[in-house]
């Protein structure tokens, strides 16, 4: 039987992907000396939701995360699935 909350455990990753980059693109700003409410939000939004495309271990880290959190299951195979 398929997970009918399988969706909200990938969702739970992709916002936990999206919270780590969003961090890291605020604190780049801020290297730079940059006051990051003077961003406007989608701007960092934008350059958020690009590095968690260009860094997929992000995407890793916030599975591993959300494992912990109990918020994401790995996926059982269809063999395992059967035997119960």
């Amino acid at each position: 039987m398929a997970n009918s909350f399988e969706h909200i455990s990938i969702a739970a990753v992709k916002a936990l992907a999206t919270l780590a980059a969003r961090k890291a693109v605020e604190a780049e700003l801020r290297a730079k000396g940059v006051r990051t409410t003077s961003v406007p939000r989608r701007e960092i939004e934008l350059q958020a939701y690009a590095l968690v495309a260009a860094r997929p271990e992000l995407i890793a880290q916030a599975r591993e995360q959300a494992q912990r959190l109990g918020m994401y299951e790995r996926r059982r195979s269809a063999h395992n699935s059967r035997q119960k």
